[in-house]
């Protein structure tokens, strides 16, 4: 479980996430939903990792900073603050240890893919396969751009 707090920019509230993964950004299929023209659909997303949180960034125009630091990750520690766009959030820990969310659809069906496949088995493996998925992901975008 995740503890977020909202501290500039937007409504002050904070939120308790039991996703072992969650996206942040302005779009509803975020866990983390924030109404601000600065945000992008899918800003950023924070996931845990051998016991550890790990924040990547997805944002192009407006980027993600972690105390102040523009950064693309970012390994996260209680009382960090992360500026997505215009919107301060406090990072209140969480405890790493909790059992990798299963990914559900609207449907209800379960999510597939790298990611799916590894999630829950082996931490590491799963960082692994995140971080692999974005470096692919940028390749194929710079191609058939």
């Amino acid at each position: 479980m995740m503890k977020i707090s909202v501290i500039d920019g937007a409504p002050a509230q904070s939120f308790e996430l039991p996703e072992d993964v969650v996206s942040i950004g302005r779009s509803r299929r975020n866990a983390l939903v924030l109404n601000d023209s600065t945000l992008s659909r899918k800003h950023c997303e924070i996931a845990a990792v051998n016991g550890r949180f790990l924040l990547v960034n997805h944002a192009r125009t407006n980027g993600t900073c972690v105390n102040g630091r523009p950064v693309g990750e970012a390994f996260l520690k209680p009382g960090d603050t992360i500026l997505v766009g215009r919107v301060a959030l406090r990072f209140d820990g969480g405890d790493g240890n909790a059992e990798f969310a299963k990914g559900t659809s609207k449907g209800g069906m379960r999510k597939r893919g790298l990611i799916g496949a590894v999630q829950g088995k082996d931490p590491v493996l799963y960082g692994v396969a995140y971080v692999a998925g974005l470096a692919l992901s940028t390749l194929v975008y710079v191609m058939f751009r």
